[in-house]
């Protein structure tokens, strides 16, 4: 459960005189050890049943996978992958799994910084780029490297300042972009699978590999994590990373770290059938993420009967000024709409950007009253949600939501169809990701 918790001290410890690179690797240990009286931790351990006076910690010492080019050294690609995915939009399934990577060191993945998110059992679906937006706004637009040369210079407490963030240029001078990137021409709209184009800036797309193949990492991913899974008998989630050795060619892919899934990372299977309803609110049977949510007092919602379809952008305003008072107070809630919450056209559903709605640990699509859209499943806000592991309802068919019961609250807030109530107890909700089912109780 401490994973990520204490520093990692990534050191390029090249100085030509053995004595000076040990003294080196001394001080990065240190600074490991220390780091477990960092503000971040000491809160960190204290949400846990442990205590920093029991801690029993060891440093591990790995050799960073990467290859030195222009001064600087990193891999070709590196990332994180898990062999469950909790937000398997369709037809992807759990068991797909899911992976994040990026160009550069993996600390582009582990920070949760702009990186790329696929399913190893179905690479071609990338629903993070459902537009060319999409595709623009939410890829990787800098990367993480060391610097070689600095054995002078001392360690710094501060992860980062031991390494350099550089831009795409410099990938693309260091010939590492043509790997992974695209380019975006402006005159068209359009992202262009290769490096070569011209007309417009680079983007970090993978489509050379998960759409040409020019490596398996698909495959090679999907046959780890089966395998992993199956010699641990539980779900799992890797560290690796991927060089190209340039005089040979030769692709050597590392794997880092196996370990099994967080506790709250592993299924939760809802059985229907035996379901308090007099309790539940909601029952759906089409929803995004796993794990049980207990601290939701707060229902922010639009009652689809009570909306004008051609007015759905005059309650952006409403929605945003809920959010940002209960973000100040620290209340997160559930917000319920009908539409497509984040749609870019008015009439589909609520027009509001993410900003207006990131206090909401929940989120519920409805349907509208009057016509019939394909579920979202949250595909304008997707990065978003898998971020910050955010519950993610679209009601359908048979599901139910008790609105009449939301109805029969006083409200706190009432700007038209637009509802905040304040409940005396927290409501519960329970996500099913092998299932795709979520209910939430009073």
């Amino acid at each position: 459960p401490f994973a990520g918790v204490y520093a990692t001290h990534m050191i390029a410890n090249d100085h030509s005189k053995l004595d000076v690179r040990l003294a080196r690797l001394k001080e990065a240990i240190k600074l490991v050890f220390a780091s477990t009286y960092h503000k971040g931790a000491k809160a960190y351990v204290a949400a846990t049943p442990s205590s920093i006076q029991d801690e029993r910690m060891a440093v591990v010492i790995q050799e960073i996978v990467g290859r030195e080019v222009n001064g600087r050294y990193y891999p070709h690609i590196a990332g994180a992958a898990r062999s469950r995915n909790h937000y398997p939009v369709s037809p992807l399934i759990a068991e797909d799994g899911i992976a994040a990577v990026c160009i550069g060191l993996g600390r582009q993945v582990a920070s949760g910084e702009k990186c790329l998110r696929f399913s190893p059992g179905q690479p071609r679906r990338i629903h993070q780029f459902h537009s060319t937006e999409a595709m623009l706004e939410t890829s990787q637009t800098s990367f993480w490297a060391i610097p070689m040369g600095r054995s002078e210079t001392p360690l710094s407490a501060d992860e980062t300042k031991n390494l350099v963030n550089l831009g795409l240029r410099e990938a693309e001078e260091d010939g590492r972009l043509a790997l992974v990137g695209s380019t975006y021409v402006v005159a068209d709209d359009r992202v262009v699978d290769s490096v070569r184009a011209s007309g417009g800036p680079r983007v970090v797309t993978f489509a050379p590999i998960l759409k040409h193949s020019r490596i398996p990492l698909a495959e090679i991913l999907d046959h780890v994590l089966k395998r992993s899974e199956s010699y641990l008998n539980s779900p799992i989630e890797i560290e690796f990373a991927l060089v190209i050795d340039e005089d040979s060619g030769k692709k050597i892919f590392a794997i880092l770290q196996v370990r099994p899934m967080l506790e709250e990372s592993v299924d939760i299977d809802i059985d229907m059938s035996e379901v308090d309803r007099t309790r539940a609110i909601i029952m759906c049977s089409k929803a995004l993420g796993n794990g049980v949510i207990d601290d939701i007092q707060d229902v922010v919602y639009i009652h689809p009967d009570r909306l004008d379809r051609l007015r759905t952008a005059d309650l952006t305003d409403g929605v945003e000024a809920i959010d940002a008072t209960l973000r100040s107070q620290g209340r997160s809630y559930l917000l319920i709409g009908p539409g497509r919450w984040g749609s870019s056209d008015p009439s589909l559903g609520i027009p509001v950007s993410w900003e207006q709605i990131s206090g909401a640990k929940a989120i519920v699509e409805v349907p509208m009253s009057d016509i019939h859209l394909e579920p979202s499943q949250g595909t304008h806000f997707y990065q978003n949600i898998v971020t910050f592991n955010i519950g993610y309802l679209t009601i359908t068919g048979d599901d139910m939501l008790d609105f009449d019961w939301l109805d029969s609250i006083a409200p706190e807030t009432e700007i038209g169809p637009l509802r905040h109530i304040a409940l005396e107890s927290p409501l519960k909700v329970v996500l099913d990701s092998r299932d795709s089912e979520a209910i939430v109780l009073r």
